[in-house]
């Protein structure tokens, strides 16, 4: 159950957003913009208004979650190299699905950008070497990054083999320490003590059931994670088998010293 709860609940990958446009300009750059957007895989564009206050109507009654608003001259500006304004409102009720679909709506921007001050470079370009003194225009430089071992940045991919740590510490706290106290509070550490079997079988015989059930449930919670949510696997399974064991071993250790050092639960 907290495998599957934490593997949906953690997640901040931000899809089909609901997205209205107030597209006053009517040109063929507003519709380009508009499939830029539409193209993405992170926006739907449920409706075109002829208003700002529809925007706004949209927004407050939870119909979309983005509104761009595009004015009237945003063709003529940016043709004529001037700055062209453009209007960008999101509902913020969740901050970080806000900050996401921000941060998403920027680079989709920032690309657009870059495209148009491409096109316009290359036609500067051929008018140049038509001209009786053509000058050399030297292309910009921008740099790229890559997710190494996540290059779609999908959030389950991070958090579910982080979920699957804090099950298997937490059991192993929970299970582990219950053992050596739960004995001191209900007094039967005195019988354990004068049993005949030495300190060493009194450990293993608290400890090994417990590190059976965290066996079990690292043997169920990992298949699970990887048919559920499809989380790659890639690298030794044996030596994340052994990390595994080395984990929860260290980890029930040092519970049971905790455990033998304290009175109650």
């Amino acid at each position: 159950m907290q495998i599957i709860l934490f593997g949906y609940a953690c997640r901040l990958d931000v899809q089909n957003v609901k997205t209205v446009f107030v597209d006053l300009d009517k040109s063929i750059l507003s519709r380009q913009l508009t499939d830029a957007f539409s193209r993405s895989g992170y926006f739907v564009v449920v409706a075109t208004l002829n208003s700002y206050d529809d925007a706004d109507y949209f927004l407050q009654k939870g119909l979309a979650s983005m509104a761009v608003l595009i004015p009237p001259d945003f063709e003529r500006k940016t043709q004529s190299n001037a700055t062209a304004d453009l209007g960008i409102l999101i509902d913020g009720v969740d901050t970080i699905t806000a900050g996401t679909v921000s941060g998403y709506a920027q680079s989709i921007l920032k690309r657009f950008s870059l495209d148009i001050s491409n096109a316009q470079m290359n036609r500067m370009q051929g008018l140049l070497y038509d001209s009786s003194n053509p000058r050399l225009i030297v292309p910009a430089v921008t740099d790229t990054s890559r997710s190494w071992f996540n290059p779609n940045l999908v959030s389950k991919d991070f958090f579910v083999p982080g979920v699957i740590v804090l099950i298997l510490l937490s059991l192993s706290i929970i299970v582990t320490s219950a053992v050596i106290v739960r004995e001191k509070e209900i007094g039967t550490i005195e019988q354990l003590m004068v049993a005949p079997i030495s300190r060493l079988e009194l450990i293993l015989g608290k400890t090994i059931p417990c590190f059976c059930i965290e066996i079990i449930t690292l043997s169920i919670i990992v298949p699970l994670a990887f048919l559920v949510f499809d989380i790659p696997f890639r690298g030794s399974l044996a030596f994340f088998l052994v990390t595994a064991l080395l984990f929860l071993f260290t980890a029930s250790g040092k519970t049971l010293i905790w455990s033998s050092l304290r009175p109650t639960q």
